[in-house]
């Protein structure tokens, strides 16, 4: 009997050398001593982290007018009793037709348009925008659509006033200009 006793406490040590002496986790340890609970048993704990970034997500929309615009000239011959000449003096003034340019944000953030107006070289126009009475300095703020009705979104509209003067040989409308919105 004293031989069995010996080959199991060698096959003991054997199990032992295969198993490993001890498993560690984050709340304790535990060593396997003996071949009764040759296991150790670990439990493995988990936890859920939801990540509540929120992308920017841009939607602008730009609506126009016609932007038809009539340059309206009058002359008028002045007799100067002092020369006994006619001296001609000429006035001139701008009617539009639909020269409201209309931006609406649907976007998740805050937005600028910045407009801006480009006459064609050649062309002695000059264009700003109002809105109402105001001249617009800098650039059309809107805020977040978060919170509105999609079809109320925040929204801006300006009106474009040129002066200067247009060519006499122009009477049918051509392209004088251009306007740029950039949204940022």
């Amino acid at each position: 009997m004293k031989r069995n006793i010996w080959r199991t406490a060698a096959l003991a040590a054997a199990l032992a050398a295969a198993v490993p002496v001890s498993a560690f986790a984050a709340a304790g340890n535990h060593t396997v001593d003996s071949l009764d609970a040759p296991s150790a048993v670990i439990d493995v704990q988990a936890k859920y982290e939801g990540s509540t970034d929120i992308q920017v997500v841009y939607k602008v929309d730009v609506e126009w007018g016609a932007m038809e615009f009539t340059y309206h000239e009058s002359a008028k011959n002045q007799w100067n009793p002092q020369t006994h000449q006619y001296e001609l003096s000429v006035t001139g003034s701008w009617s539009e037709s639909g020269n409201e340019v209309t931006v609406k944000n649907h976007s998740n953030a805050e937005v600028n348009a910045a407009l801006s107006f480009q006459a064609v070289d050649g062309q002695a126009v000059t264009g700003e925008f109002y809105q109402g009475d105001s001249r617009l300095d800098g650039t059309l703020a809107l805020k977040s659509a978060v919170g509105t009705p999609a079809d109320a979104p925040p929204s801006g509209t300006v009106q474009l006033k040129l002066s200067g003067s247009l060519d006499s040989a122009m009477t049918d409308f051509h392209k004088i200009g251009t306007i740029t919105v950039t949204v940022n």
